[in-house]
């Protein structure tokens, strides 16, 4: 992937694709290329400043700390997504830390250029809380997830959340491999390990999922959608 298919992927896909072309444009004028080996980081928690990035290919490990706990494995982000507005919105440490999971490709935005950016244009500002809306949603998505009282459906969850599938809707939901260890997936489903594998092996045998080393594919995501439901009623 070259600097003109990544910025036409970007312009796409996730929140800049909701924006106006003016801006969508000015912010692609300034991004760059990046690419992150396995296990590299984006930027750590409590970094002082940095600016936003999209993720064009491969995966992001989401990283969070409260206080002296942690850090801790919170999510996993997918292509099309952008990310890390914190300094630019309030010039507060990284609040997240990001580290790629695989080979990653992304499209990044100094902090500098966003800030130029709104100088010229102010009422930009807007696009940014934009932003900072659709990443809260998200955050909410993973308090909800959490809040799911029985351990295997807050288990399956959080499955759907990190293969992107929770939307019945959404396209090509099905197929999707989440590259994630089963202990991972237990710590961020706050359930144990032993709970992952015998709910795992459960929805391997009806079709679910599909089981690989430190991977699992949806398969089916309409039967874990289902599960949720009856939970819920």
């Amino acid at each position: 992937m070259d600097i003109f298919q990544a910025r036409k992927f970007a312009s796409q896909e996730g929140w800049l694709s909701q924006t106006p072309e003016a801006f969508r444009n000015a912010i692609l004028d300034k991004s760059l290329f990046k690419s992150f080996e396995p296990g590299a980081a984006l930027y750590s928690i409590g970094d002082l400043e940095g600016g936003i990035y999209c993720l064009l290919r491969g995966g992001l490990r989401v990283s969070i700390a409260a206080g002296e706990n942690g850090p801790y494995l919170a999510h996993l982000f997918r292509p099309g997504i952008w990310v890390g507005e914190a300094p630019l919105i309030k010039g507060v440490p990284r609040m997240l830390g990001l580290t790629a999971a695989g080979q990653t490709d992304t499209l990044t935005v100094p902090l500098h250029a966003l800030q130029d950016i709104l100088r010229r244009d102010p009422a930009a500002w807007r696009h940014i809380a934009l932003l900072a809306f659709t990443n809260s949603e998200l955050a909410v998505n993973v308090v909800s997830d959490l809040l799911v009282r029985d351990h295997s459906q807050r288990l399956v969850a959080v499955l759907m959340r990190l293969g992107n599938c929770s939307n019945p809707g959404l396209p090509g939901a099905s197929g999707i491999e989440i590259a994630v260890s089963q202990e991972e997936l237990a710590a961020m489903s706050n359930v144990a390990r032993t709970t992952v594998n015998s709910t795992l092996r459960q929805l391997q045998a009806t079709g679910a999922v599909e089981i690989t080393y430190r991977r699992i594919k949806i398969v089916a995501p309409e039967k874990l959608r289902a599960m949720l439901i009856e939970e819920k009623v």
